[in-house]
């Protein structure tokens, strides 16, 4: 029956052109071989060696599939979910992720995973999607395992379990994810989980290095407070400054809090108006109050001055927004 099936599905195919004949795989391929298959759908798919052509590339990931070739499976449900060379379906993506996923692909259970964690077009189930996440983790896929840090630490339907949270997190910071790096960081400084400050600045500066804005909020506290660092109020500003530049709005509530008291920086009412501006504009709410405090003081002048400034560093990207020429 699979051999009258793959024959319809080839007949376009064994009349068409020579162009497509001379494709490598094309022969195996028509002959019924699933490598040869899921090689030409990648052809097709990206355009090596033949124009692009979503359905083609769809026909012969089917024909792979149906010969239960992993990849060719995890594809599908992939091009069903996006609408690409077939009419999108998510039932039809939920299929072949399943029949992928049972065969061990992780990127497929991984996405198996999402659908039952979210109830979309599958049942709505959280321990099935954390049995598909682990099995997907385990397999080194960093969504899976960040997603369980997640899952582990703030999901309503799951019972609070830092160190099974902290676990997954750790596999997927050691893989490079800054978020999880930074949900490392957070949990060794926090209760429920043994304090160690060393290991927590590590992976704060980890994440910070590379522009993750939350990291670097949090890098400036360990230079404030001298946890797992001695402390370095220069160094704590210097952070602060750019996970406010990168759009954090806590960090730039208190750059403007800063600017507009004494002592850690030098009072700047211009510059605290202007950060104070730019976390309300981001929905920072303690902002308003401590802005509103700060025009009371402030001249007209010193006013339409600052409203230039942060009218300036918002069209400027944040960027060097305490040198902008006004």
């Amino acid at each position: 029956m699979r051999q009258l099936v793959n024959l319809v599905l080839l007949l376009p195919l064994l009349i068409g052109s020579t162009l497509a004949s001379e494709l490598p795989d094309h022969q195996a391929a028509v002959q019924g071989d699933a490598s040869a298959q899921y090689n030409l759908g990648f052809i097709y798919f990206n355009a090596v060696g033949a124009d692009q052509d979503y359905e083609e590339a769809a026909h012969w990931y089917t024909l792979a599939a149906m010969q239960d070739h992993t990849k060719a499976q995890y594809v599908l449900g992939m091009l069903y979910t996006a609408g690409w060379g077939v009419e999108r379906s998510h039932e039809k993506a939920a299929h072949w992720y399943t029949l992928a996923a049972l065969q061990g692909h992780a990127k497929a259970q991984y996405e198996l995973g999402r659908m039952h964690l979210h109830g979309k077009f599958v049942e709505k189930n959280v321990d099935i999607a954390i049995g598909w996440f682990q099995k997907s983790g385990l397999q080194g896929n960093l969504d899976a395992q960040q997603t369980l840090g997640v899952i582990y630490n703030s999901h309503p339907d799951i019972s609070r379990d830092l160190h099974k949270s902290l676990k997954w997190h750790l596999l997927a910071a050691e893989q490079g994810d800054t978020d999880s790096q930074v949900a490392v960081g957070m949990m060794l400084i926090s209760e429920g989980i043994p304090h160690n400050y060393d290991s927590a600045f590590s992976w704060f500066q980890r994440a910070a290095v590379r522009e993750n804005r939350v990291a670097q909020s949090f890098l400036a506290d360990c230079y404030f407070l001298g946890q797992g660092v001695e402390a370095d109020p220069a160094e704590a500003i210097i952070w602060l400054r750019r996970s406010a530049e990168n759009g954090y709005p806590s960090a730039q509530y208190m750059l403007g809090y800063f600017y507009s008291t004494e002592g850690v920086l030098k009072r700047n009412d211009l510059y605290a108006y202007m950060w104070f501006s730019l976390a309300e504009e981001a929905g920072y709410e303690e902002a308003i109050s401590e802005k509103a405090l700060l025009i009371a003081m402030m001249s007209q002048k010193d006013l339409g001055i600052a409203k230039t400034l942060f009218q300036s560093c918002a069209e400027n990207d944040l960027k060097d927004c305490e040198t902008l020429q006004i």
